[in-house]
This record gives structure tokens, sequence and C-alpha cells, in this order.
């Protein structure tokens, strides 16, 4: 089965709400009423696992007794360096600290 064309580009949101039902093949109310909702939700997804460089910014942190506070708003960590030592640390996982333990 093909997708429904809508013949023109999507350039507001009110084009964007017509071809998700166009392609979900549903009209009815209930649907066109929670539509807003799919699209925050994809909004937040895609923002979740993409990355550029408008999106990313430069934060320092204070460690007091070896914990620092991020922001809320924190999704992936780049890189993280000591600014007084020039140091560079590499972004790692749980799993792989739990690695590291397990194997000393």
């Amino acid at each position: 089965m093909a997708l429904p064309s809508l013949n023109t580009q999507i350039e507001t949101m009110g084009d964007l709400k017509k071809a998700i039902s166009l392609w979900s093949n549903r009209d009815d109310p209930e649907f066109l009423d929670q539509c807003h909702n799919f699209i925050n939700f994809a909004e937040k997804d895609i923002y979740r696992r993409l990355r550029i460089p408008s999106l990313q910014r430069e934060i320092y942190l204070n460690i007091v007794d070896g914990i620092a506070h991020v922001p809320t708003d924190l999704v992936e960590v780049k890189y993280v360096f000591n600014r007084k030592t020039g140091d560079v640390f590499r972004v790692t996982s749980p799993e792989e600290i739990q690695w590291i333990k397990q194997n000393k």
C-alpha cells in the first residue's frame, strides 16, 4: 500500500497535521484533537537523537566533594576536561565502569 501524497510541501503546522491524518488514514475528531501531542512526542524524540552544533553548549561545573551538579536539560556529554590541568576525560558508560571494577 502506497502512502498518500499531499502534492505540496509541508510548510505549516496545519499541513503537517493534514499529512499525518492522510498517512494514518484517520480523520476522526479524537485523533485530530491529539495530533499535536503526536507531533510534540516526535519532536522530543528527534531532539534526543539528533545532535547539531546549535544545540550544543559549553558549561562549567563546580565539583564539591567529587560531585558536580549537571543541568537538568543535559542530553549527552561530548567531552570533559579539567581547566586547571588541561586533562581531557573521555566519556564512558555505567556498563564500562562496572566491567572495569569487576576485572581489576
